[in-house]
């Protein structure tokens, strides 16, 4: 066999190596990508039980997950609702919505939807509009998640002219239960992780109840 020979038969042979090689890259990115695709659609379809490692001071990384579930899909991510965003805007978007001055309730209906769906450990979504005694619109996203039997509140204060800076924020938190609560007459919709009936008002925080609005 003539040197010419082998030397072609040797690069055939480097040329299938290649080949073969770049095949086995090529596969590998291609199973990398469909691994995170259905990562992705994992979370959105499953829930957030993923995410109980992050703290909530991690606060960017919990409103792109809340916002990228199936339950919050047919809603505007909170962070992208303009400033100049007004009741009849709410009504429109199909939100829960009260008034603090005369106590007054709009899609009332929703309100009782979301309940049903908790009283099940069905993932429920909610968008609450409230409106101030001075007119201004603070609103709130309230999902329930099966998964993680957790409930996420995320409050967006950025309209209400008479909180100071450090107040006017879009803040998130987490909370165990959601419930009515009866007090000195009134019937209001709190999110807790302690009772306040379990608790000296005095020294409680948000962070132990949060009420929602005043039914009756």
């Amino acid at each position: 066999m003539s040197k010419k020979m082998l030397s072609i038969g040797s690069a055939v042979i480097l040329i299938c190596i290649a080949v073969s090689m770049l095949g086995m890259k090529t596969g590998a990115q291609t199973k990398a990508v469909k691994e995170k695709d259905n990562n992705q659609q994992s979370q959105a379809e499953t829930g957030l039980e993923n995410m109980n490692l992050i703290t909530l001071d991690d606060k960017e990384t919990w409103l792109n997950q809340i916002y990228q579930t199936k339950a919050t899909e047919a809603y505007q991510d909170i962070r992208e609702l303009p400033q100049n965003y007004r009741y009849e805007d709410a009504v429109k978007d199909h939100c829960y919505i009260n008034s603090i001055f005369d106590n007054a309730k709009t899609n009332r209906k929703l309100y009782n939807e979301f309940n049903e769906k908790l009283k099940n450990k069905q993932t429920a979504f909610i968008r609450v509009a409230q409106i101030t005694v001075e007119g201004d619109l603070v609103i709130a996203d309230v999902l329930y998640d099966s998964k993680s039997d957790c409930i996420y509140l995320v409050k967006d204060d950025t309209r209400d002219r008479y909180l100071s800076l450090a107040e006017s924020i879009i803040s998130i938190r987490r909370y165990a239960q959601s419930g009515e609560w009866e007090d000195l007459g009134e019937c209001s919709w709190i999110l807790y992780n302690t009772h306040p009936d379990e608790i000296d008002f005095e020294q409680s925080t948000v962070e132990d109840y949060f009420i929602l609005d005043v039914l009756k």
